[in-house]
């Protein structure tokens, strides 16, 4: 199971592999996960991706849910 925007990344093996397959920069990539954030922009080109992969965990609906638990956090101090 995906817990964070981190894990779906490095569930595509890091940054730069996670970039490649959903067409995102490398720069992009790795600041998303340094972040902990994939734009909304790029859910469905995520899901795509993990689906080709076989990561069932990985779709729109779940990656949706990380950025509401994401926006509803508590922020730190």
């Amino acid at each position: 199971m995906v817990h964070s925007f981190k894990d779906v990344i490095e569930k595509f093996g890091g940054p730069a592999n996670f970039g490649r397959a959903v067409g995102m920069s490398p720069g992009a990539a790795k600041q998303a996960g340094r972040r902990d954030s994939i734009a909304a922009e790029w859910f469905s080109a995520t899901a795509r991706a993990a689906h080709e992969r076989g990561f069932g965990e990985i779709t729109e609906a779940r990656l949706a849910e990380l950025a509401e638990q994401r926006r509803t956090a508590p922020k730190a101090a």
